[in-house]
């Protein structure tokens, strides 16, 4: 039983170790036209970021039930992300960093990255 138990705690370490490998950090930043409606963070440390449904509900006018955010593997740089919407429609995309990209409901998305150069 210690055996399995030994082995069993390995391979949890090198899940989380896997899932570290490439982990995402900025801010999404939603606006509509020149009003910001909201600034999420995505540094969790992980490969890829969910974002707490209690998150999303406190900005409704997002409209959005879940939201997930993970570094390209296609664009050096970028962010993809993946939205579902209170009616269950996918919204997936690309974030260039700083750069404004439509959204659904005429709001705009933005990835603003952290800045690790000035550590």
């Amino acid at each position: 039983m210690g055996i399995g138990l030994g082995f069993l705690a390995l391979i949890g370490i090198v899940v989380v170790i896997l899932n570290r490998t490439s982990p995402v950090t900025g801010t999404l930043v939603f606006e509509a036209g020149s009003a910001n409606i909201a600034d999420i963070s995505i540094g969790s440390g992980w490969n890829v970021t969910r974002i707490r449904r209690s998150t999303l509900q406190a900005y409704p006018s997002l409209g959005l039930k879940s939201l997930r955010a993970r570094k390209s593997k296609e664009q050096l740089g970028c962010v993809d992300y993946e939205a579902v919407d209170i009616n269950g429609n996918r919204l997936p995309g690309t974030l260039m960093p700083d750069q404004t990209t439509g959204f659904t409901g005429g709001m705009t998305i933005r990835y603003e990255p952290v800045d690790t150069t000035l550590s």
